[in-house]
């Protein structure tokens, strides 16, 4: 009995020196060093080498970049670009690419902005910030700029359309022109200082007279007093608007040094 006890105790020494470690059958090359995590093997691999036995050499992410201009590669292979350059390889002058507005001057790259503006390329006018143009109208300087037909400090209000157009005028004067008709093309428009009308009579260049009220279809034209080489020359009277806002009829008088003449005109707008 004490010899069979004997024989199975050599028998399990023997079998229990026979089984392989993990790492036996790994071989890492390169500088690599084994290491043994649980019933696995990984070679941890030295700076320049990968892969499983550390058997491939890492490329430089740099070794096929070329920074142009002074830039430097970085880790990643991208270039870093000195003030006054771009692009994947610092290959773009900006200030040849870069367009700065409202006087403004490119410097290393950047647009120097002249005082009252802002922005990367001088675009913005510092006054027009807070300034919000409604209606298409655009700042400048602090103040809208407003498209026709709009008028108030943001262009918020539309002006009547009824006195925003071109008219054929038709008119006559009883001595001033013996009676004879004679016709131009005249507008009455709105701006910040009410009703404008424009061309009135064809008197140039006493060209504008000023609306003072508009009531109801009647527009009251002010006194207007203008001096020439002539003398002066008043123009006072006033037009009513057609229910339909397509004709004016006017009746007004003339006077040039002191003689007075009686003037009436039919103004049609132009479709």
């Amino acid at each position: 009995m004490k010899k069979i006890l004997f024989i199975l105790s050599i028998t399990v020494a023997i079998f229990t020196g026979c089984v392989d470690e993990p790492c036996d059958n790994v071989f890492c090359l390169n500088g690599g060093e084994d290491v043994t995590r649980g019933d696995e093997c990984f070679c941890e691999c030295p700076p320049g080498y990968e892969g499983g036995n550390c058997e491939n050499e890492v490329q430089d992410p740099c070794a096929t970049v070329e920074c142009q201009n002074d830039g430097t590669c970085n880790e990643d292979g991208t270039c870093d670009c000195p003030p006054g350059f771009s692009g994947d390889t610092c290959e773009t002058v900006i200030c040849e690419v870069l367009e700065c507005q409202n006087g403004g001057t490119c410097v290393t790259g950047v647009c120097d902005c002249l005082d009252g503006f802002s922005g990367v390329n001088c675009e913005v006018d510092d006054a027009c910030i807070d300034v919000t143009c409604q209606n298409g109208g655009t700042c400048n300087t602090g103040v809208c700029d407003c498209p026709d037909g709009f008028t108030g400090l943001n262009c918020e209000t539309e002006i009547a359309t009824a006195f925003i157009a071109e008219w054929d005028a038709l008119e006559s004067c009883a001595s001033f022109y013996m009676g004879q008709e004679f016709t131009y093309i005249a507008t009455i428009r709105e701006n910040a200082g009410g009703l404008e009308v424009v061309n009135f009579a064809a008197f140039d260049p006493y060209s504008a007279f000023t609306a003072i009220s508009v009531t109801g279809n009647t527009i009251t034209l002010a006194l207007s007093e203008i001096t020439t080489d002539d003398g002066v020359f008043l123009v006072e009277g006033s037009g009513v608007l057609s229910e339909d806002a397509n004709t004016i009829t006017w009746t007004y008088t003339t006077t040039l040094d002191g003689n007075e003449d009686t003037c009436s005109g039919t103004w049609t707008r132009k479709i």
